[in-house]
């Protein structure tokens, strides 16, 4: 006769402040005849909804079985003896550990709170919820893999809503950029993982000292206009927040070959351990990505490395993170000359290092190696509360060479008479930035919550700049130092958010931030001497925002807000105390209308965005002599942007989104020098356009899954984009404008599921495929000339009107062009 009782509790208490909790119901039973026992347990959610897969593992001593939960979150442990064991949950909320000793017949109930996944943890300080009053889009992994094939992250981000891409090589490896509504990458702000990324002086985020970086990204966020608080330079038209910090469970290898166009090369390999012991993670990748460029000589060899190494227990998390980039470019920062762009023979032209005579120089490149280093720590404080912390480190040091011909020694502290020479010089930069950042949060994302974070920056750059080799002085011992600055920035900031709900289907969000700034630099003076300068900034960027929720799926929000960024480098370095630009404001107000479904998301913003003191070029000498940037008083960008996506077909998707903007300075002095006397004209511009920001943005992306089953998913994908005319400066000049341009890439990418290996797949991107010729980015330079017409001696010379010239350069873009890709993981 067997004897046995049951008991059965199943958990349904949930703390205000958790997010989910894991209930596990053990079910003790044992016979007296064998002395054996068996635990059976369910994992749920807050909303007692099953997780289904998660594993459950339990050890004891000479004991170890592994299972994964059924689909209603069940598992079950049988023929267990009396002991001590160690019963550990992996869910996709993180690891939860139940120490039971087997004695005799027991019920046990447990009730922890969500540990929340350390790629959370920016999530919490910087980014977006689904109904945050912000506008934003979100890229998942699926759609990173999709897109990565080597190009950098300026491309995977392209067909989101107001955003336009531009590569100097035109392949989009290399220097590659974004702008978002008609905003520079120096007003983006890039975090990866929480810290900043934006260079601290210039302000600028260059992408290709982080090749390849998406292989390890896990998601990123694009935010337009005022997002929330944000470490580092103040965001101006939007920031774009990037997540490595993905959990591995299992052990993984994956391998990425691909070759293409230009001789463009791809060779990655990652691999992680998955979980060891319960507790510890270890991933790695090696990423080589070579390309010759679609512009003559624009070849860039790019070396990355990304490690990390975590430690995950119920209530903390520590993970290091360490990523490497290592680029060699050559130059094609120049632009092809406006007499050669129009003629297929000459599009690819490039200027960098015709000074030397004969061949062009062979070693005009950027050289350049910056190391992040990140320690992220995630504490639960109380069941109602988390702390999360992050210090860091980013190690740069690299030069820019150049080939200089007919040059004035004096110049260079090498002659004290007026000889001349060619010569070759090295422009470099050694800069170190470190900080941390700290932020206590409490309560619960989607409902009440309150968020008070920190963080402090110094930033050390030393630049010099050396002479390597000169054509005519033969006593030169190479390198010779001719300049030196050490500039010292510090930057702190304090802010606070909290979420209030008003009422049953409204929410107020309310974030405060503080922002001190102390800038230490080399600068000159009223005479034009070099000194040791000083400046300070105090900013307060408030915003308010509110969500009004019509139903389950859909909702309306209004965000307002003030933000504050302050001049760069070159801005202070090339003005006199008395000639420096006052930082600049932004208030930016935006309303806008989501919808989301299971078979459509719909999405409309609103927005205008009011700056006051905006910097702008204006060719204007200042009293040093220098070309600088100058406050505008009024300037806006107003506009609507939306997008859709849904399923005509069960295997269609379809997505669209658009943006309709009108950006306008209200009134604009344009300095055009006259190359005869010496002196500068004034031309006064009314309501004329800003630079770089088309009226009309829009893209059509269409995916159709040829083939689903259990060995094999092949799709292909359709992106079309256009891109309105927009000028590359400030004066709506028809000869500063950019053409409108349509550029269409298809994908076909083949998955293939076997029991060895996970996934092999192998794909096919066509960029261009209708072979647009256009232009994405360009400079101009404009001038009086009375008694020399430069057209003849100089491509880049065009007449406008009279002895109005302009010297014009254009960054053309790669024509049709192909990338094949194999991708293996097991």
């Amino acid at each position: 006769m067997n004897l046995f009782s049951t008991h059965t509790m199943f958990a349904s208490h949930t703390t205000p402040m958790s997010r989910a909790f894991i209930a596990f119901c053990m079910f003790l039973c044992t016979t007296p005849l064998w002395s054996q026992y068996y635990i059976l347990g369910r994992v749920l959610d807050d909303e007692e909804v099953p997780y289904a897969n998660a594993k459950a593992t339990l050890t004891g001593k000479d004991y170890s079985s592994e299972q994964v939960c059924t689909h209603q979150g069940v598992f079950r442990f049988e023929s267990l003896t009396p002991g001590k064991y160690e019963l550990v949950l992996i869910t996709p909320y993180g690891i939860r550990r139940k120490k039971i000793d087997l004695k005799g017949s027991i019920d046990v109930t447990l009730h922890i709170a969500r540990n929340i996944e350390m790629n959370e943890i920016s999530v919490i300080a910087n980014r977006a919820t689904d109904d945050a009053p912000v506008s934003h889009d979100d890229i998942t992994i699926a759609e990173i893999r999709n897109l990565d094939y080597g190009r950098d992250m300026p491309y995977l981000l392209e067909n989101t809503p107001s955003v336009v891409t531009t590569s100097d090589a035109g392949a989009g490896i290399g220097y590659t950029g974004l702008r978002i509504r008609g905003t520079d990458p120096t007003r983006i702000n890039v975090t990866l993982n929480g810290i900043p990324v934006n260079d601290a002086e210039s302000q600028a985020v260059f992408w290709v000292d982080l090749p390849d970086i998406a292989s390890s990204t896990n998601d990123i966020q694009v935010q337009r206009g005022l997002g929330w608080s944000q470490p580092g330079t103040g965001d101006f038209g939007g920031a774009v927040n990037v997540n490595t910090m993905a959990f591995h469970f299992e052990p993984y290898t994956q391998v990425k070959i691909g070759a293409g166009s230009y001789n463009t090369q791809r060779a990655t390999l990652a691999l992680g351990t998955g979980l060891l012991n319960g507790r510890f993670t270890l991933d790695g990748r090696g990423s080589f990505i070579r390309s010759d460029g679609f512009i003559d000589r624009a070849k860039s060899e790019l070396f990355s490395f990304y490690g990390s190494a975590g430690y995950h227990h119920d209530q903390n998390n520590i993970r290091f993170i360490m990523a490497l980039g290592d680029e060699l470019t050559y130059q094609a920062w120049n632009g092809v000359p406006e007499q050669y762009v129009f003629e297929d023979e000459l599009r690819t032209y490039n200027t960098a290092g015709t000074e030397k005579p004969g061949e062009p120089y062979d070693n005009e490149v950027d050289d350049y190696r910056q190391t992040h280093y990140q320690l992220h720590f995630d504490q639960a404080v109380t069941p109602f509360a988390r702390w999360t912390a992050a210090v860091h480190y980013t190690k740069g040091k690299g030069f820019f060479e150049q080939y200089r011909a007919d040059q004035d020694l004096s110049q260079y502290g090498l002659s004290d008479s007026t000889l001349t020479s060619d010569l070759v010089r090295q422009l470099w930069l050694d800069n170190d930035f470190y900080g941390f950042t700290s932020t206590l949060h409490f309560g619960k994302p989607e409902e009440r919550y309150f968020i008070l974070g920190t963080g402090w920056n110094e930033y050390l750059g030393d630049h010099y700049h050396v002479v390597t080799w000169t054509e005519t002085t033969q006593d030169l011992l190479p390198p010779h130092e001719y300049y030196r600055d050490k500039a010292d920035k510090r930057d702190w900031n304090l802010f606070g958010r909290t979420n209030m709900r008003v009422s049953k289907v409204m929410n107020l969000t309310v974030d405060l931030q503080g922002r001190w700034i102390k800038y230490q630099f080399n600068g000159p003076d009223t005479s034009g001497s070099l000194m040791e300068q000083e400046v300070n900034h105090s900013f307060f960027n408030p915003k308010l925002g509110l969500t009004y929720k019509t139903s389950d799926q859909s909702s309306f929000y209004l965000l307002t807000g003030i933000n504050h960024k302050e001049p760069n480098r070159d801005d202070y370095v090339n003005s006199t105390p008395e000639s420096r630009p006052d930082a600049e404001q932004l208030w930016d107000t935006e309303l806008g209308y989501r919808f989301r479904s299971s078979s459509w998301n719909f999405m409309v913003t609103g927005y205008y965005m009011a700056y006051q003191d905006q910097l702008v070029p204006t060719g204007r000498l200042n009293d040093v002599g220098a070309y600088t940037r100058v406050n505008v008083e009024d300037s806006h960008r107003a506009g609507i942007e939306s997008s859709i996506t849904f399923f005509p077909l069960e295997d269609l998707e379809v997505g669209l989104n658009g943006t309709f903007s009108d950006n306008r300075i209200k009134t604009y002095d344009e300095y055009i020098d006259n190359w005869t006397t010496g002196e500068q004209e004034i031309t006064i511009h009314e309501n004329s356009f800003l630079a770089f920001s088309p009226s009309v943005l829009a893209s059509l992306g269409l995916k159709y899954k040829i083939i689903t089953n259990a060995k094999w998913d092949v799709s292909v994908d359709l992106v079309n984009r256009y891109v309105g005319k927009q000028y590359v400066d400030n004066s709506s000049n028809e000869a500063s404008a950019l053409d409108p341009y349509f550029v269409s890439d298809v994908g076909i990418t083949g998955h293939w599921f076997t029991k060895s290996i996970q996934d092999i797949s192998l794909g096919v991107r066509i960029n261009n495929v209708f072979n647009e010729e256009y232009e994405s980015n360009g400079w101009i330079y404009r001038f009086h000339s009375p008694d020399y017409n430069p057209v003849p001696d100089d491509p880049y010379a065009g007449n406008e009107v009279g002895t109005l010239y302009h010297q014009k350069g254009y960054f053309p873009q790669a024509w049709r062009n192909i990338m094949v890709q194999l991708s293996v993981s097991f």
